[in-house]
């Protein structure tokens, strides 16, 4: 039989060998799960294990120059005669200096003494001194990030913009869905006695009296004993401040502004209340 030239059945040929080229192909592809195929900028075999550590970075090189410890390692914190035991990846943005490793306790302290005109830590008798205070103000807490409603803390640096926002995708990981989005705060007192007698609550007290009360973006209220100052920006995000007074915490906290949507008068209240407790939750056993 010779090689028919009907350019019908020519046509009819390669589309029959496409078709099981294509099957084939299919055939022997790995069986992978719809999770696996939207991981975040996954790259490598899909069984490749994600190392959940700190990268450091430096300001001479555009990218990371090594590794440091672990996301889950505790990292010390001593604010106002509380210390704090915090996991190193709820510590965010990363900023651009080299994190290579957690210090001890000992050179945690040496950090404070030296820099005791902000921290009021007294190396005479290991307690907070205000007098010690430049200006009478004590250092706030490092910045701290976590996912909501999980608590998970955040494998992204937040020091950039994500799209969208407040919802970063974070390498190996499955995108957040639609309830899901970050929380950034820090703390500027945490959660001892005292805060009467500062220039904080001052602050607040003025806010509740002298502030303007109608501005649609701008919320000041006192409510179950918590005092807080938002400011909204529209299709950003809202911030400022919150004191708690029955946890004797006051903290400044970022949030997604398009939660007001759903909840225009307490939309504040969930992400508030996870933030206080879960720094709460880092200070030490038998500091309470």
């Amino acid at each position: 039989m010779g090689i028919t030239n009907n350019p019908t059945k020519l046509r009819q040929n390669l589309v029959c060998q496409i078709v099981l080229l294509v099957l084939i192909f299919y055939l022997l592809m790995p069986n992978t799960s719809y999770a696996d195929e939207i991981l975040c900028n996954q790259r490598g075999p899909l069984d490749h294990k994600i190392e959940r550590i700190f990268k450091y970075w430096s300001n001479w090189k555009n990218g990371p120059v090594g590794e440091g410890p672990r996301l889950d390692e505790l990292n010390y914190l001593w604010m106002s005669d509380a210390w704090f035991r915090i996991p190193l990846g709820y510590i965010n943005p990363w900023y651009m200096f080299d994190r290579d490793k957690v210090p001890t306790r000992k050179e945690y302290i040496d950090k404070l003494v030296e820099r005791a005109d902000s921290t009021g830590y007294d190396a005479t008798t290991g307690r907070f001194n205000s007098s010690l205070l430049d200006d009478g103000s004590m250092l706030p807490s490092s910045r701290f990030a976590f996912w909501m409603p999980s608590l998970r803390h955040v494998e992204y640096n937040t020091r950039y913009p994500a799209s969208p926002p407040y919802r970063p995708c974070e390498y190996g990981r499955i995108p957040p869905d639609e309830n899901e989005y970050v929380v950034k705060f820090f703390v500027t007192w945490p959660g001892v006695d005292g805060v009467e007698k500062t220039g904080l609550a001052d602050g607040f007290y003025n806010l509740l009296e002298y502030a303007p009360k109608s501005h649609p973006d701008h919320i000041i209220l006192s409510e179950n004993n918590i005092i807080l100052s938002l400011t909204c920006t529209q299709g950003r995000s809202c911030n400022g401040e919150v004191w708690d007074r029955n946890k004797k915490i006051i903290i400044n906290i970022r949030i997604p502004e398009y939660l007001r949507k759903t909840d225009p008068k307490g939309f504040w209240k969930e992400p508030v209340n996870a933030a206080t407790a879960l720094f709460l939750s880092w200070r030490e056993k038998g500091e309470d």
